[in-house]
């Protein structure tokens, strides 16, 4: 087998040994100096939770889709749950490096800042004065922990960890930057040492929250599990269970498509569309002056 440079010895594997490979495949990688770029592989499906850095692993057939279970005999499309998107490193941090071990355990060092749950949902609204309120993609709200307090009993430990900054990618156009190109884990201790990704949070850069976490500190983690995995704990699928497929319509390519027949749109919604892909005023005054003055 030889994908992403990396050759493996297919024979060491059970055919259904997905996971095993998985981690074999990614020490290949990690040890030839490349990085993690599957964190963040799809941000909508529930990490694995073998190896929580990846996404669950869908079902699959030689003939036929690749389909995450999303409920209890519900099924989508994987990519349905993928955004066409990729990370820009140049723009916040790159994908990290690290290593990782026999149990699927990812090891690196990124800035990250200690979180914790609110207590209630009004609290977002009633305390507008302590902007460090973010909500994850599983619909939980989180808050900054005060750094000023000595020691934080709160168990499981959990963390907002900075991953990089996304956009998208559509071929023959540069989208404009949205309010959700930067990305964070949401990271839960749940052994000593050892951690496992439950979220995502994905934020806008002008986030009172992105504006400071380039000053929060570094920290190892080393995020896995935070099931047990084991070549007895090998993924087998049942090819009798009944399949009831959910399937959704992506907005976007019925809005883009030629045959798509609107309402007539408004002077106001064609500004809109057009200033989405303007030049910051900022950005072109100091251009032009640059310009002029050298």
């Amino acid at each position: 087998m030889g994908l992403f440079g990396i050759s493996l010895d297919t024979s060491a594997f059970n055919k259904n040994d997905r996971i095993g490979a998985t981690i074999a495949l990614a020490q290949k990688i990690l040890e030839k100096g490349g990085r993690a770029n599957w964190l963040g592989l799809s941000f909508y499906m529930d990490p694995c939770p073998f190896i929580s850095t990846f996404p669950t692993f869908p079902r699959t057939r030689v003939a036929g889709k690749a389909l995450v279970r999303v409920a209890e005999g519900k099924y989508r499309e994987a990519s349905e749950l993928m955004e066409n998107e990729y990370p820009i490193a140049a723009a916040l941090v790159p994908m990290p490096l690290g290593s990782m071990d026999d149990d699927g355990y990812f090891t690196f060092t990124t800035n990250a800042r200690r979180i914790t749950l609110c207590s209630a949902p009004e609290e977002l609204d009633s305390n507008r004065t302590k902007p460090m309120h973010f909500t994850a993609i599983d619909g939980s709200s989180w808050e900054c922990c005060d750094e000023s307090v000595d020691s934080i009993t709160e168990l499981p430990s959990s963390y907002a960890v900075v991953l990089g900054f996304f956009n998208g990618y559509f071929p023959g156009a540069s989208p404009a930057i949205n309010d959700k190109n930067v990305r964070l884990m949401l990271v839960e201790e749940h052994n000593p040492g050892k951690s496992h990704i439950r979220s995502y949070f994905m934020l806008s850069g002008h986030s009172n929250v992105c504006k400071s976490f380039r000053e929060w500190p570094q920290k190892q983690f080393s995020i896995g599990g935070p099931s047990v995995w084991n070549k007895q704990s090998i993924l087998k699928e049942d090819p009798n269970e009944p399949l009831d497929e959910m399937t959704t319509v992506d907005q976007r390519l019925i809005s883009n498509s030629p045959a798509r027949r609107d309402e007539p749109v408004s002077l106001m919604a064609k500004t809109e569309r057009k200033a989405r892909w303007a030049i910051p005023q900022l950005t072109l005054e100091k251009y032009l002056t640059k310009e002029s003055s050298s």
